[in-house]
């Protein structure tokens, strides 16, 4: 039981039980976990990735679109009013 959570556990502890285990029994076990690991940071990857790739293009977005100040025109904004000119 507890090499079934060694080697669920990390790639060290699977790797470690390989060792322990030997022969082509070890052998296999350790080509599977490391063809595990190699998998999911293959995921883990693939992942960030796409998640910097949608901010990077979210970012592009936003900064293409006109801002509220150009959108109203300059004189727009608060504290522009009439009120606030003195006349």
């Amino acid at each position: 039981m507890v090499a079934m959570h060694a080697i669920i556990g990390s790639l060290g502890g699977a790797l470690v039980v390989a060792n322990d285990v030997g022969g082509v029994t070890g052998e296999l076990l350790a080509n599977v976990a490391r063809s595990a690991f190699v998998s999911g940071v293959r995921v883990s990857l693939g992942a960030g990735a796409a998640v910097a790739l949608g901010g990077a293009l979210l970012v592009l977005v936003l900064l293409r679109l006109p801002s509220r100040a150009s959108r109203h025109g300059p004189d727009s904004g608060p504290g522009t009013g009439q009120a606030n000119r003195g006349h």
